[in-house]
């Protein structure tokens, strides 16, 4: 996503990083889509996979949303990009197949299955 801040515009993304054992949420960053910066993420909110970052500031402040828990979709706030504490759960689970399939999820061809991140 592309994220203007101060005149300078910089081109965002969160995915999940997998060593084989176990995962890891992190940030890739870049200007000009030669050179990338990838940086682990850190906080409570960050323990999970699903984080969708907002296209700017709310309030003065990074803005995603998150399953942190696992279970709920939070939205979670940070001053820096990096540390994302606990959020405000936004919506929780109302039927069974939620606790699976409730979250966000990036786009997927028409050749996939029904089914979340």
């Amino acid at each position: 996503m592309e994220f203007k801040d101060a005149g300078e515009r910089t081109f965002y993304a969160t995915y999940t990083a997998y060593s084989g054992k176990a995962i890891r949420s992190e940030l890739i960053e870049t200007r000009d889509f030669l050179s990338f910066r990838m940086t682990p993420l850190t906080g409570a909110a960050t323990k999970n996979k699903g984080m969708a970052l907002f296209p700017r500031r709310i309030g003065g402040r990074y803005a995603m949303i998150a399953r942190q828990d696992n279970e709920n979709l939070s939205l979670v706030y940070s001053d820096d990009l990096y540390s994302w504490d606990r959020g405000v759960i936004i919506l929780r689970p109302q039927f069974p197949w939620e606790f699976v399939q409730i979250g966000n999820c990036g786009s997927r061809s028409s050749s996939t299955r029904a089914g979340c991140c």
